[in-house]
């Protein structure tokens, strides 16, 4: 299972957003106004993305009186010395694309260069390990480059719910939303974010779970009616907080009429359409052949 969760495609772009405030000042920014323009990032990804970017050496960390400084490394024009016009345009190119990516295609488009020359840089920057190579979850024979060390976004991965292989883990929903089941009925009515707490701590699953993850399971078990949403009533007043807890009314003799379909937890289920010239469509999705080919 890929360890490319939601969150952790997210903290690539929050690393992305570092590298570049600090290339925007040379001589380094305080770590406290990199806290303010970046304060909707949770913390935890924050520290994360803060601590990757130190361990790669693309940032450095130093004091400044008694003001914690970071700055941008030297080590990205080391990286790219000795690289060809052709190299170099295409590193541009790839540096804008960001953790979404480019096929090559596009690269050969907003290059100007022909396929073969792209094909030629390419294979030179990734076995300098520069760039990188992906396959497309909405397209599975599809591939986009982007630079090394980004982690690609969940569009392109499919997040936590794909395998690295780009396979939709219909095994894993499973058990997790069995598990989350367990948990509502042992607790009698429990909120997502203990559910998240739990799920850490029991370790019952092998990568990490947020909110937003657990939340598209516990959606899924409340379309299916098994667990119903109710307010909770230790809550703040005029805070919508609610728990979940097992339903009162018995589910249909099918007891998982939507829980395995893959778009429940389809990282690009806002963009499917309707038309069948769709790259992103009911008619050319093969996780949704597959769930039904099996069901």
């Amino acid at each position: 299972m890929t360890q490319a969760a939601g969150s952790k495609a997210q903290m690539g772009e929050v690393q992305q957003r570092i590298l570049q405030l600090c290339q925007s000042e040379p001589e380094g920014i305080p770590l406290d106004f990199l806290r303010r323009e970046l304060s909707t990032v949770p913390r935890e990804i924050m520290n994360a993305a803060v601590r990757g970017l130190l361990e790669t050496k693309r940032i450095q960390s130093h004091m400044q009186g008694e003001t914690r400084m970071i700055k941008a490394a030297q080590l990205i024009s080391q990286r790219l010395h000795g690289l060809g016009e052709n190299e170099r345009l295409l590193y541009d190119l790839l540096e804008q694309a960001g953790n979404k990516g480019a096929t090559m295609r596009e690269l050969g488009h907003r290059s100007h260069l022909q396929i073969p020359q792209v094909v030629k840089s390419l294979k030179f920057l990734i076995g300098r390990n520069i760039a990188k190579e992906v396959r497309n979850v909405a397209n599975r024979m599809q591939k986009v480059y982007m630079l090394a060390e980004l982690e690609p976004s969940v569009q392109v991965t499919g997040g936590t719910w794909y395998t690295e292989s780009g396979e939709y883990d219909v095994e894993m929903v499973k058990v997790l939303q069995h598990q989350c089941l367990r948990r509502i009925k042992e607790m009698r009515s429990c909120s997502t974010k203990a559910l998240v707490e739990w799920i850490a701590t029991s370790e019952i699953s092998t990568v990490t779970l947020y909110e937003q993850d657990v939340q598209a399971l516990v959606n899924c078990l409340v379309y299916d009616g098994l667990v119903e949403e109710v307010e909770d009533m230790a809550a703040l007043p005029g805070s919508r907080a609610v728990l979940y807890k097992i339903s009162d009314i018995n589910p249909s003799a099918n007891p998982e009429p939507l829980t395995g379909v893959p778009c429940g937890t389809c990282p690009v289920f806002d963009h499917c359409s309707n038309s069948r010239s769709s790259a992103i469509s009911p008619y050319t999705c093969p996780y949704l052949a597959e769930w039904m080919k099996a069901s």
